[in-house]
């Protein structure tokens, strides 16, 4: 009947028509919710090419450095702290760009010749079959 749910605003108390007071909640429109923004990285998280990820983990960290950095932006979550999101975060850019370097390096001095040729190919000697006996 009831669903719990969370969020951050500013309480107001208001007057109805009929002269009772009741409260509201306002959100602000310059917040950023740490829940949102786990959803919407992994909603489309196999589509993504590593740099769109990376584009993603990049802007969420400049919004964490304003906000530190004395910005007004209101930056809230309901099961993580604003200082491990932001290591978490830092942890997965840090990860993501250097295998975006690692692919590009390794790119630039692949060949691209087709396949391999001189591999050291195992040969096992084929097993030979044995006639079956039946029922």
């Amino acid at each position: 009947m009831f669903e719990k749910i969370g969020g951050i605003g500013v309480v107001r108390q208001y007057q109805r028509s009929d002269g009772s007071h009741d409260y509201t909640v306002k959100s602000p429109a310059d917040r950023f919710c740490i829940e949102e923004f786990f959803d919407l990285y992994n909603k489309d998280f196999e589509k993504n090419t590593q740099e769109q990820r990376l584009e993603l983990l990049q802007a969420a960290l400049k919004v964490v450095e304003r906000h530190q950095g004395g910005s007004r932006q209101i930056i809230f979550g309901m099961a993580t702290s604003v200082s491990s999101f932001k290591a978490e975060i830092t942890e997965q850019e840090l990860e993501i760009r250097r295998s975006i370097e690692a692919t590009k390096l390794t790119l630039e001095t692949a060949t691209m010749n087709g396949k391999c040729k001189a591999l050291n190919v195992v040969n096992f000697p084929n097993r030979t079959a044995r006639n079956s006996k039946g029922f």
